[in-house]
């Protein structure tokens, strides 16, 4: 074991420790049709699907009411049409894939005395609100995991960070947090916890960062 202070290592999922299929795809395909402003409306409305309070049914539901708005603003209907269709995709929802570097990392690291945790902006895919989109064996990967849909917070917010402070035991000095999202990232040095933004192109270089703060080996 290392002299690090660390002692626990929280992971963001999608961008860190698996990949969703399409991602980048649905944020090019809002932009072409409405800019800065659709973006904005998007994510609100994924706000509102990741603390819970719609199921991914309803989120399309809200999805085809933002089609309807761009449309009468003038937008080509076509158009429209066919990049909502991208953004709207079943595959884009349920192809997460798993980063074995990553996890084989994760693994490394547990066997070297420290702790992991999930720490996620997440949704239902069911309409009871029982299953989220989760990488498989999920529970064998990670000591705590804390999805946002599960407990009506999400990232950046500094009081999720507080939260999954509390659920793993362990102050924010003896905490690190990586995820590929800058502000996430901004929203865990708020609450006192180191971060390193991840690359999702290019996720050895955060875990090579990674592996000098805790003192051990992680990739080969």
């Amino acid at each position: 074991m290392s002299s690090t202070k660390v002692k626990v290592v929280m992971f963001d999922q999608i961008g860190v420790v698996g990949d969703l299929e399409g991602m980048d795809e649905i944020i090019a395909a809002l932009k072409r049709i409405g800019g800065e402003g659709t973006l904005k409306k998007f994510g609100e409305i994924m706000k509102k699907l990741e603390i819970g309070e719609l199921t991914l049914t309803q989120c399309r539901e809200h999805m085809n009411d933002l089609k309807e708005d761009l449309i009468q603003q003038g937008q080509a209907k076509e158009t429209v049409e066919e990049e909502m269709k991208k953004i709207n995709s079943d595959a884009v929802m349920k192809h997460l894939q798993r980063d074995e570097t990553v996890l084989a990392a994760i693994q490394t690291l547990r066997k070297n005395g420290f702790k992991a945790m999930l720490l996620t902006n997440n949704f239902w895919t069911d309409e009871g609100k029982t299953k989220s989109l989760m990488i498989e064996n999920s529970e064998d990967c990670f000591d705590v995991i804390v999805e946002s849909c599960r407990v009506g917070l999400t990232k950046p917010d500094k009081k999720m960070f507080e939260l999954a402070l509390a659920k793993v035991g362990h102050p924010a000095e003896e905490c690190i947090f990586l995820d590929d999202f800058p502000h996430n990232c901004i929203g865990a040095k708020a609450a006192g916890i180191q971060a390193i933004e991840v690359d999702h192109k290019a996720k050895h270089k955060a875990l090579e960062e990674l592996q000098k703060i805790l003192g051990c080996t992680l990739i080969n």
